[in-house]
């Protein structure tokens, strides 16, 4: 009797994964005072597990017709950043109304989360696309606003920071923002916020990106070079600063109370 063949060892098949991505690991400020919008964003992106770059975090978008302008900023997957962007830009420049404008940015993104992230969510959190978003408005024949979008929640806020540091830029804004601050003052703040969060977490860096925003379509654009400029002098301040409060620590004496054999 022929014996049959031995039966062959199982070999596990490896679980699919996704390729690499483009993540926009960042850190974002949105701040909304009395006179206007400041958003400000660091530029660094991440390959998963294989490089990092510099990228534009921020997109200005002008509707001529209307003069309504946007700025969008997001963390996240990039790809899906800038698909969740052009999708929330559908049908803004046809439209002059404040409210009108906020409901139709919903709808749109409302519709964007069901079409590009809602087939996701049986995947495991590691393996879905994310997005975040801050976006600023302004439109000639109306007021400025910022808004926050994530999954499928839409809102209109003062003051946000989304992306990886934000444990720590919360706890600058906290300690350095002032309600209804004016447009000079919040791009001061946001800078100083994204300048010591570069410095600070890993994943963040790269070049800062601010834009403002005043009522009846007045918006503002920075270049990179003169941030620096102001990273530099901010730097030297922390220094100053740091020495002399060390030298005040210092100075400070704790009584202590010794114990021991040694004669006093």
């Amino acid at each position: 009797m022929i014996n049959p063949f031995p039966k062959p060892h199982y070999i596990p098949r490896p679980e699919p994964r996704r390729l690499p991505e483009r993540k926009a690991v960042t850190i974002i400020v949105g701040l909304c005072g009395n006179d206007g919008v400041v958003i400000a964003a660091d530029s660094q992106e991440t390959i998963t597990g294989y490089i990092k770059n510099e990228r534009g975090k921020i997109r200005t978008t002008i509707f001529h017709d209307t003069n309504n302008v946007f700025a969008i900023a997001g963390a996240g997957s990039s790809d899906y950043i800038d698909t969740a962007r052009d999708k929330a830009l559908e049908g803004m420049g046809e439209l002059d109304d404040f409210g009108k404008l906020k409901a139709k940015l919903e709808t749109n993104l409302l519709g964007f989360f069901h079409k590009h992230l809602a087939p996701w969510a049986y995947f495991p959190d590691n393996e879905r696309p994310t997005v975040e978003l801050l976006i600023g408005l302004t439109m000639k024949k109306g007021p400025y606003g910022l808004f926050h979008y994530s999954g499928t929640s839409f809102h209109q806020v003062s003051e946000k920071a989304i992306g990886a540091g934000i444990l720590l830029a919360n706890d600058l804004l906290s300690r350095f923002s002032t309600a209804g601050a004016s447009v000079e003052k919040s791009s001061s703040i946001a800078v100083y916020v994204i300048w010591k969060v570069k410095g600070q977490v890993d994943s963040c860096g790269g070049f800062t990106d601010l834009v403002a925003f005043r009522k009846n379509g007045d918006y503002a654009l920075t270049e990179s070079k003169d941030i620096k400029e102001v990273e530099g002098v901010l730097d030297h301040i922390e220094k100053e600063s740091t020495t002399v409060l060390k030298r005040e620590v210092e100075l400070k004496t704790v009584k202590l109370s010794w114990f021991g054999g040694r004669e006093v």
